[in-house]
């Protein structure tokens, strides 16, 4: 299982309840689901302040396949993956999985793929005025790497378009399980941007299993106890996929 973190995320604390201080990934879910290695992946995604980092998706999605590649050095190149992906992150994952297609030296990645669940991606694209403001601020009005990512996520832009032509392709031949969680609550910042991701955050393929969550888009993934909701959903098909393939 390898959980990804999204926009301006952090691989602990994006997955980790502010009240009980439960990160689900490491306090729950390797006690309700046997015979599975937990990865939380993190990078560079910040859209303000200092960052050692060029925000490039490009620069992104091959550093997640190189640390994949080390990840899953001492294993077997055919031991099935589970991708867990939130907002930005769940675009890295495809991205990664069109390069795999593309790139024969890591299509063994590909043809281990089993199933992904995405928490409020934005398959869609995103009204990212606000959000293009900030980073206009932040810059002083100077073109940068994010402006270039900001593009990228808008609605309709043509890198989602190429992207979705891309998948089809991946969907037909390798049929992988596929659960969009989207959020149902308004997020309290950015509100323009947040209201769009409820209708955004789907696939709208037929293989898709589409789950509303009653949280914001921040909170959707920081589940509170073992007795949340969409964990259960969560517990459930991960379950279901892992005593189906062990």
């Amino acid at each position: 299982v390898i959980a990804v973190t999204g926009l301006a995320g952090h691989a602990f604390g994006s997955w980790r309840n502010r009240e009980t201080n439960q990160m689900w990934l490491k306090d729950m879910l390797p006690h309700d689901v046997q015979n599975i290695r937990i990865m939380s992946y993190g990078y560079d995604s910040s859209l303000l302040g200092d960052s050692k980092a060029d925000n490039r998706l490009l620069d992104h999605q091959r550093l997640f396949i190189q640390d994949i590649e080390n990840a899953r050095s001492s294993v077997k190149k055919n031991r099935p993956i589970i991708f867990i992906g939130h907002s930005l992150s769940g675009i890295l994952i495809l991205q990664l999985l069109i390069e795999c297609k593309r790139n024969r030296a890591h299509t063994h990645i590909l043809d281990a793929l089993h199933s992904i669940i995405f928490f409020g991606t934005p398959h869609q694209g995103m009204r990212t005025y606000d959000l293009e403001e900030m980073v206009d601020a932040e810059s002083g009005g100077y073109e940068t790497s994010r402006h270039k990512l900001l593009r990228q996520l808008r609605e309709g832009s043509e890198f989602l378009e190429n992207q979705k032509e891309d998948l089809s392709y991946i969907w037909e031949e390798h049929k992988p399980k596929i659960i969009s969680f989207y959020e149902s609550v308004q997020t309290p910042t950015v509100n323009r941007v947040e209201l769009y991701l409820r209708f955004s955050a789907q696939l709208y393929i037929p293989t898709e299993k589409r789950v509303p969550v009653e949280e914001n888009h921040s909170n959707m993934v920081k589940f509170a106890s073992a007795e949340d909701r969409t964990y259960r959903t969560v517990v459930r098909y991960v379950k279901g996929w892992v005593d189906s393939i062990t």
